[in-house]
């Protein structure tokens, strides 16, 4: 079951879209924050199983599949 999002990661050019993303965003709060990549993904899931961001929070923290595709340990 946790391999059903396998293929979709194995689409994208991950690295690439991350090198993208790097260059968009600068903080300079000193706060630590989530990986725009793993925002990205989170993001991908929403739309995908259109997940209100409430829904989308909530699965991040139950569901070891969104977890595992957004690169969020255990």
């Amino acid at each position: 079951m946790l391999r059903r999002l396998d293929d979709t990661e194995a689409l994208l050019e991950w690295s690439d879209i991350e090198t993208l993303l790097s260059s968009i965003y600068a903080s300079n709060t000193d706060r630590s924050s989530y990986p725009l990549l793993t925002l990205l993904r989170a993001l991908l899931l929403g739309m995908w199983y259109r997940l209100s961001d409430v829904q989308l929070a909530q699965c991040l923290y139950r569901d070891r599949l969104f977890r595992k595709f957004c690169h969020l340990g255990d």
